[in-house]
């Protein structure tokens, strides 16, 4: 929640740049002058738009690493039992193939394997169970059309019941897609460099 303050007004500019409207002139050149000109039509409030619903995505983290621990666990354990039914049931043979196994960084393959499904797999849950938040910073986020124009979107419970009046349920899933195949590989690639850090300053120690 203290990232989701800190960083609301970068996130802000970024997402009024990115929604100025194609068929007019733009409304601002760059990212300074963004900043500047929402400070003078809308006050230092205006660099906070969408925090409500930044705040909810929270929960997002704390699904996915929840999730993640406990899929690595799972995978640990069914790794193990299926090593330990091999051993039982061949023998020495087996024992000493599985020394034989090729090692990166101290550990197997397929438990680098098991740190990028267990990641991948974790943010796709939180990202789906959490998405409407995204869709609601968003549009709280809007640019106003004009200076006689009313904001459309004034408040986190506001703007969810207009999305739902307006466009249906569906409106809130807007972008899923895309978002999934940018946050996904992302998480999967972070995770695993985190596993990978952590296991090289544990061998150090």
């Amino acid at each position: 929640m203290v990232t989701a303050t800190v960083t609301n007004p970068i996130w802000m500019v970024k997402t009024r740049m990115q929604l100025q409207s194609e068929g007019r002139k733009r409304i601002y050149r760059n990212s300074f002058h963004c900043v500047i000109e929402i400070l003078r039509a809308e006050g230092i409030r205006g660099l906070y738009k969408g925090l409500s619903a930044s705040y909810l995505g929270v929960a997002e983290g704390t699904i996915q690493w929840v999730v993640y621990e406990q899929l690595k666990t799972r995978f640990a354990e069914k790794r193990r039992a299926e090593q330990m039914s091999l051993s039982l049931h061949s023998g020495t043979a087996v024992t000493m193939t599985m020394a034989g196994r090729m090692l990166v960084g101290g550990k197997s393959v397929e438990e680098w394997v098991d740190y990028l499904g267990a990641a991948g797999i974790a943010k796709f849950i939180a990202a789906a169970i959490t998405y409407p938040h995204e869709v609601l910073r968003t549009r709280m986020r809007q640019t106003p059309q004009g200076p006689s124009e009313g904001l459309k979107y004034r408040g986190l419970r506001q703007t969810l019941g207009l999305i739902v009046r307006e466009e249906g349920v569906g409106a809130l899933y807007g972008g899923l897609t895309a978002h999934m195949m940018r946050v996904v590989p992302s998480a999967a690639v972070m995770f695993f460099c985190y596993e990978a850090i952590l296991h090289r300053f544990h061998r150090e120690q």
